[in-house]
């Protein structure tokens, strides 16, 4: 008992030392991509690459590199499995990249991988700082809505707007990732209304965010959406922990609340039977030309793809590496857009993560990958059960390593900036989250356990007050 007492003494007093930026950049970077989307991620003040998201990354390594230089480094704690495999992908990323050209080309194709970094520089979050946090998720999600809603109205609006990179507008729609951001707003206000927390403005949150993913008529974001409204009832063990009052009669009510909005949404988007057409192959002409039509060219493109893949073994076990234009060798492009697009536009993503991911990387990067992947749902779970209370930015990177993963599988998501660090981001957090509450070792620091930051420094601190004590935090 002492030595863990000492140890949390350690730990508080080593973290007065952590700067801002290294306790909330990562944070920030995340949200405002959430914010931003895509023509966000394209903002940079040097007028094209690297962009402010590169730029801020980069601040954040070297202000890392220079504390440790200063003996100033704290230890970022990081789950063991996930440690291992983000070096691993790091490490093979950065020998493609070498033995490869270095070219502009090259560099977009890596960073969606580098990012990876980024699960290094996350540091458990502050009890203090909970609600601040909070706050600034809501307000992330809230301007998001309201600029998104307001290009559904007036679509004039992007047009209008000044040109931020290439001919990216500000306010620019891409339907997969703000549908999605979309969907995590309606979520989380879910999930905090269940909890009993402002129930009523967060209903209306939720029906905002659930109206705006039908309208914006994605399937990559309704199918997102989907995983995360599972999400959010999965937690239904974690929220009976939180300190709001939880009701049943609650949960009725929004959900019928509900039912308007999205009959609403539904009227005036075709989402929901887009998705069905996809996945029956029934419909009608004008619809199947579009619903189906997109489905069917992008089946008969992938299995272009694996054919050229799995042409040479060495091909299929390394990738093709960054920089080359697989689409264009293999001729998937003129499949997945036709011949004259193919010819026009600069589309170097299959729109299927995975087998992006087997195209650059090869097998041995694909199964990092996917290592990644199912270690983002494992963490997401060990949250969910050890923390005392799950915070919303828990709740933020649980949706996201959830449903980031989903839409990838049909849309160029992490294959960018806004999908990428977000879901790495969300990835450290759990990592970090995981180790502070106990429920795993962090990596390198065998028999050890990182401070409970929802707990006391003194086990029988409450005891003291008067305060009830919890059974995950006894000693």
């Amino acid at each position: 008992m002492a030595e863990r007492a000492l140890a949390r003494i350690s730990l508080v007093q080593s973290s007065a030392r952590v700067s801002l930026l290294q306790q909330y950049g990562p944070y920030a970077i995340a949200l405002y991509l959430l914010a931003t989307t895509k023509w966000g991620s394209g903002v940079s003040p040097l007028g094209g690459p690297p962009y402010i998201t590169d730029l801020v990354l980069t601040l954040l390594l070297i202000d890392r590199a220079v504390a440790a230089a200063a003996h100033r480094s704290i230890s970022t704690p990081v789950e063991p499995w996930v440690g291992c495999l983000v070096a691993a992908l790091l490490t093979w990323s950065l020998i493609l990249l070498a033995f490869g050209s270095l070219s502009q080309n090259a560099l977009r194709d890596a960073a969606p991988y580098l990012y990876g970094v980024t699960v290094f520089l996350i540091r458990p979050p502050k009890e203090s700082s909970e609600s601040a946090t909070s706050r600034a998720l809501m307000a992330v999600l809230i301007f998001h809505a309201a600029w998104v809603t307001l290009v559904q109205i007036f679509p004039s609006v992007t047009a209008d707007a000044p040109i931020v990179y290439g001919g990216t507008h500000l306010l620019s729609i891409r339907t997969d990732v703000d549908s999605l951001v979309c969907g995590l707003l309606a979520a989380i206000a879910l999930h905090r209304a269940l909890a009993g927390r402002n129930p009523e403005r967060n209903l209306l949150l939720a029906g905002w965010g659930v109206t705006l993913v039908l309208l914006l008529n994605s399937r990559a974001g309704l199918l997102a959406f989907v995983v995360q409204v599972v999400v959010v009832l999965l937690l239904a063990p974690a929220r009976r922990r939180l300190p709001g009052k939880y009701d049943a009669r609650i949960a009725a009510a929004i959900l019928l609340m509900c039912v308007p909005l999205i009959l609403v949404g539904i009227s005036q988007g075709n989402s929901v039977h887009r998705l069905s057409i996809a996945v029956s192959g029934k419909g009608a002409a004008s619809e199947a030309h579009g619903a189906i039509g997109t489905t069917n060219a992008r089946e008969h493109s992938w299995a272009v793809l694996v054919r050229y893949m799995t042409s040479e073994p060495a091909r299929a076990l390394r990738g093709v590496g960054f920089g080359p234009d697989f689409l264009h060798d293999s001729g998937a492009d003129a499949l997945l857009l036709g011949t004259v697009a193919a010819t026009q536009e600069d589309v170097r993503s299959p729109h299927n993560y995975l087998l992006n991911t087997w195209a650059r990387l090869g097998l041995v990067g694909l199964i990092l990958m996917l290592g990644l992947l199912v270690s983002g749902l494992r963490l997401a779970r060990l949250v969910a059960r050890h923390a005392r209370r799950v915070r919303d930015d828990d709740v933020l990177a649980m949706l996201l390593v959830a449903s980031i993963p989903v839409a990838a599988l049909v849309g160029v998501v992490l294959e960018s900036p806004f999908g990428a660090l977000p879901y790495f981001w969300a990835l450290g957090h759990l990592s970090a989250r995981a180790c502070q509450t106990g429920a795993v070792v962090p990596f390198g620091r065998s028999g050890q356990r990182v401070a409970r930051a929802d707990t006391p420094l003194f086990p029988d601190s409450r005891a003291r007050q008067g305060l009830p004590t919890p059974a995950s935090s006894a000693p």
